[in-house]
């Protein structure tokens, strides 16, 4: 069963980030997990698009950013409503009590991971964003089984949004105070050794320590692959395992965006038309 909770990472390792996610999915079928990216970092999960969890990787530097940011949002704002009803009128208590009662009818998990969230505050339409569509879904989100992860380098870039999150993990800060902010009382000055943090669970603060992970090597002590060339080879994997279990699972919703041009043969072979002389073309208006 895959337990939920908001998680904030202050000053993370990219590295880590992406190592949680793939976490999650090797050990959650496409049937129990979905994943929805905004890397807003500089493609740092161009990788993960083959993976069969995955709705969408949304990245920060594409023409139709901003268009896919909504279409999103909307996608989950329709998730949570429709979930907030089948979880009513299955007088369930909530998403993990509705799973665990009718195991037929479960409904996968949602994770919404978001790096670099400062960059969104960038936008022109920041404030009616906030307002509109990410504070209500950050709160409605987690008794319908969508969880957000998002990662940044300081806590006041969430405000509004901050005490929402449960969980939070933090490395070392330039400024100690922080750490009260960040984990709550009982964190200390960590040193400078590489990769430790404290990790706030439960209302607990831990001690955690990360590490880079080695990967394959041959015998000349040279990777075998690279990280994307692992991934590539899990989703292959992955996708293998699906096909070999004999029926459909339920894939994430894509997020795409209308083209600008659309052939009529194309509409009516949808609506089953074949036999079209010739394509005119519809522009979007």
């Amino acid at each position: 069963m895959l337990l939920l909770a908001h998680l904030v990472l202050l000053l993370l390792l990219r590295l880590l980030l992406r190592t949680l996610l793939l976490s999650l999915l090797a050990t959650h079928s496409p049937d129990e997990l979905h994943a929805y990216i905004l890397d807003l970092g500089g493609r740092n999960f161009r990788s993960f698009e083959e993976l069969p969890h995955i709705g969408a990787v949304i990245y920060a530097s594409e023409e139709t950013f901003e268009e896919r940011l909504q279409r999103l949002l909307h996608h989950l704002s329709v998730q949570i409503e429709q979930r907030q009803q089948i979880i009513s009128s299955a007088d369930a208590r909530g998403f993990t009590d509705f799973n665990l009662r009718f195991s037929a009818q479960a409904m996968p998990a949602i994770v919404v991971l978001i790096d670099n969230f400062a960059e969104l505050q960038l936008l022109d339409n920041y404030d009616k964003l906030f307002a509109e569509s990410l504070l209500p879904l950050v709160r409605g989100a987690m008794n319908v089984g969508i969880c957000f992860v998002v990662a940044t380098n300081a806590p006041n870039n969430l405000q509004g949004l901050y005490s929402l999150f449960g969980e939070r993990i933090t490395f070392k800060q330039a400024n100690t105070d922080r750490y009260m902010d960040i984990v709550g009382r009982g964190a200390i000055e960590l040193g400078d050794t590489p990769g430790r943090g404290y990790i706030r669970r439960d209302r607990k603060v831990l001690l955690f320590q990360a590490a880079m992970p080695a990967g394959f090597f041959d015998e000349t002590a040279s990777t075998l692959r690279t990280e994307a060339q692992d991934i590539s080879v899990l989703a292959q994997h992955m996708k293998m395992a699906l096909a070999a279990r004999g029926r459909r699972y339920a894939p994430p919703t894509p997020i795409h965006v209308l083209p600008e041009h659309v052939p009529l043969s194309a509409v009516l072979r949808e609506v089953g038309g074949a036999g079209v002389a010739h394509e005119a073309q519809v522009r979007r208006g």
